[in-house]
């Protein structure tokens, strides 16, 4: 499959496949494992449980992205200026992986779930409500972190995501298609 990567501006970006996320933290990653609920999640009984942060590349595209904050960017020819680092959060990290899983598990790339539902339905579901709005960037067949993070620089609209000065929470979720090395990757950005 060919690597490609996108991303959506929202007013307001949406709700989560799978809840349970605490109130919001904005510290490292924890080990804490949510409850899924059934409404949302077709193939994953609702007994499961997860972690949120369980791919171990999330600190490392959150290093990669705010080195690229920090030093500013030229996003589809505009120059972006430095602008201050974003914090892991929680309860939008649960909601990129649950949408990266969900494409991983069902072979499309896109912001919509196939269920129908939107980022902000999942973004609200664990409880993130942005101030203003928040953006998604996602992606398919970049195996590494800094692959996919080139790849969104690359891009106008995932680069302007990345450099917005507005955004100070991030979320990252990436899932491979089981029995591959073929990854999907979700970014959720925004402030309270």
């Amino acid at each position: 499959m060919k690597s490609s990567s996108r991303s959506l501006s929202l007013l307001v970006l949406g709700a989560a496949l799978m809840g349970g996320c605490e109130a919001e933290q904005t510290t490292t990653p924890t080990s804490e494992t949510p409850v899924l609920p059934t409404d949302d999640l077709r193939t994953i009984d609702s007994r499961s449980t997860i972690s949120c942060f369980t791919s171990g590349m999330e600190p490392a595209v959150l290093s990669l992205i705010n080195q690229r904050r920090a030093t500013g960017a030229v996003c589809g020819g505009v120059a972006k200026l430095p602008v201050p680092p974003l914090t892991l959060n929680s309860q939008l990290g649960c909601t990129a992986l649950a949408h990266a899983r969900d494409m991983a598990a069902n072979s499309f790339l896109g912001y919509n779930s196939l269920n129908g539902a939107t980022p902000l339905r999942r973004i609200t579901a664990y409880g993130y409500t942005p101030l203003s709005y928040a953006e998604e960037n996602v992606a398919a067949g970049y195996s590494t972190p800094e692959a996919v993070v080139e790849a969104w620089m690359a891009n106008a609209h995932d680069c302007n995501n990345i450099m917005n000065p507005a955004h100070i929470h991030v979320g990252i979720g990436h899932a491979t298609v089981q029995g591959s090395t073929f990854s999907y990757w979700a970014q959720d950005f925004g402030r309270p």
